[in-house]
């Protein structure tokens, strides 16, 4: 997702913007929480944040991404077989 908007000047924030106008993403707040929760661990040598931020992970983000496998998938077999990424079952 980063690399197809990040061509066109974006950065993260704004590629989760984009993917949730278009339907991709439905729990932005979760989502901006993945952000920060990368920039707490990023240098992070503590182990306690770490621990912290792995829960999360388990919790909150594998649903979020488990839902954005799925939804990028039926995309993936619209554009097969239409040619063209209009689609509306994406929302």
């Amino acid at each position: 997702m980063q690399n197809a908007y990040t061509n066109q000047g974006g950065n993260e924030r704004r590629n989760l913007s984009v993917a949730f106008h278009f339907g991709l993403l439905t729990n932005g707040h979760v989502w901006m929480a993945m952000i920060e929760s990368r920039n707490r661990t990023l240098h992070a040598y503590d182990p306690s944040v770490l621990e912290t931020e792995f829960t999360q992970i388990c919790k909150n983000y594998k649903t979020e991404f488990l839902q954005l496998e799925s939804k990028l998938g039926k995309l993936s077999e619209h554009i097969k077989q239409d040619g063209v990424a209009i689609y509306e079952g994406a929302r």
